[in-house]
């Protein structure tokens, strides 16, 4: 019996310091944007002038992902911004953008209520129900890509055919297990392969959507779910966008060191 609860005890504490590990890791003002343009698009640039080479045009309404980890560099130029942009194609491209082509996530806070499976943000014009559970490798393995497949020690690339997100390429311990969106009346179950290949949204052992944070625009009728999620080595945030019951757009982002 002791050896038993110092054996959970030991799980908890290391629990506990991959959690903290991961905070540590993430960005001050690790942050999404909008792009925001009289012209109806901006340039992403190669360098931080308005001469530079354009790598791309991004469109009004578009999401970008502010830079602030060892990708980025160590001196930022005074108004502009180092920005990850996931294409079409799902590319992605880094570049720079004038600060003044963008415009920060509408909207306000919403509250989040943690439950057993997860948590919910609630808002009188529209809730979010997220649950999370333990991975069961063994009934998913089939659906991994990636090298060593077969053995104790698997380096997973892939799953159902998409880039994974969450580890090192370790097996993941935790995932989502459903989304659920209520608006204007109606209760949408958001379809698994917006969220299935996101892993590790929480710690064994602790608080479920802890590193979640829900904001809706009311304006648009849109809500965003932002949520920096890691298993202490592999780190990523992500950015999904709920608007008229449906997923406009998922956009995980790898965190790099």
């Amino acid at each position: 019996m002791k050896n038993h609860l110092i054996k959970n005890g030991n799980k908890r504490i290391k629990n506990w310091i991959l959690a903290l590990s991961a905070l540590l890791c993430l960005p001050a003002y690790a942050q999404f944007v909008e792009i925001h343009d009289a012209d109806g698009y901006t340039n992403l640039r190669a360098e931080a002038n308005t001469q530079s080479r354009v790598i791309t045009r991004i469109g009004n309404g578009r999401f970008v992902y502010i830079i602030s980890d060892d990708a980025a560099p160590q001196v930022l130029p005074k108004n502009w911004l180092f920005v990850r942009y996931r294409d079409d194609k799902n590319k992605l491209q880094d570049g720079w953008l004038h600060q003044s082509r963008v415009r920060k996530l509408g909207g306000e806070t919403i509250n989040r209520t943690k439950s057993v499976r997860g948590f919910a943000c609630t808002h009188f014009d529209v809730q979010l129900h997220v649950e999370m559970d333990k991975f069961n490798y063994t009934a998913n393995k089939k659906h991994f890509g990636g090298k060593h497949l077969n053995s104790d020690y698997p380096v997973l690339h892939t799953y159902k055919g998409k880039t994974m997100y969450g580890t090192d390429g370790s097996i993941p311990r935790t995932t989502y297990t459903s989304m659920t969106l209520v608006q204007n009346g109606r209760r949408h179950v958001i379809a698994p392969a917006a969220f299935e290949h996101l892993f590790n949204p929480y710690f064994e052992g602790m608080d479920k959507g802890t590193d979640h944070i829900c904001q809706y625009d009311t304006k648009h009728k849109r809500l965003y779910l932002q949520a920096w999620n890691s298993d202490g080595a592999g780190s990523y945030t992500v950015l999904f966008v709920f608007e008229n019951g449906k997923v406009r757009e998922v956009l995980p982002m790898d965190r790099t060191f």
